[in-house]
């Protein structure tokens, strides 16, 4: 037991070397097929870690490729700039995610983005994107997992809006917390939710909440 943190360690050392040489590669090299190569082969390597040490000269790198006409390439750079800390990357995906000229796929890329480093200032972005029909489904599923007193009254406000899918992405995230459930269940009462719309997979969630409040208006 007494070596696995030295071995630990070393990995970690090797991974950073690694890291550092490649990115020294996308340093030297202006051709946008191998820019673009490069990028995913970070992603890959990174994939499932949340944040990671900013290899040294990724700023410049950030710098150049965040003008790049390639769109894939500068929405890769930006989205490994944000696993590296890049509080520049932090800050123009959020402009992205809000940029209604921008492509829809390009705008839930950055929203993914935000959600894979839980932007503390993503909830009221998300909310925002309630009224945009495209972006609803990631905005609802992205709610979910925060805790923001907004969310329900801003969810609810919409819900006639909703189709079917969207509808139970949204009762997903209302079912998730009993912050959330509560009004909800007040919702159903007010008749802005059917109560048919309540799966019995979603009353189950309910249930598992283990609130005495909850149990009560949810049996009533």
């Amino acid at each position: 037991m007494a070596c696995a943190a030295p071995r630990r360690n070393a990995q970690a050392d090797s991974n950073e070397d690694g890291l550092a040489a490649v990115v020294g590669v996308l340093n030297s090299t202006k051709d946008q097929q191998l820019e673009l190569d490069i990028l995913k082969g970070i992603r890959e390597a990174l994939k499932g870690r949340r944040t990671v040490t900013m290899p040294t000269g990724w700023p410049a790198i950030e710098e150049r490729l965040s003008a790049s006409p390639n769109l894939e390439v500068k929405s890769l750079a930006q989205s490994l700039s944000l696993t590296f800390g890049s509080t520049r990357a932090l800050e123009d995906l959020r402009q992205v995610a809000q940029d209604k000229s921008a492509e829809p796929g390009v705008r839930r890329s950055a929203v993914e983005s935000l959600l894979s480093v839980k932007d503390t200032g993503l909830p009221p972005i998300l909310q925002e994107l309630l009224s945009e029909p495209g972006l609803r489904s990631i905005a609802l599923r992205g709610l979910g997992q925060y805790d923001d007193a907004r969310t329900p009254s801003e969810i609810l406000a919409v819900y006639h809006q909703f189709n079917t899918g969207e509808k139970r992405d949204a009762l997903a995230t209302l079912t998730s917390r009993p912050v959330y459930a509560k009004p909800l269940l007040q919702g159903i009462e007010d008749k802005i939710v059917k109560p048919t719309d309540l799966t019995a997979e979603l009353v189950r969630q309910l249930r598992s909440l283990k609130n005495p409040e909850i149990n009560q208006q949810n049996e009533k």
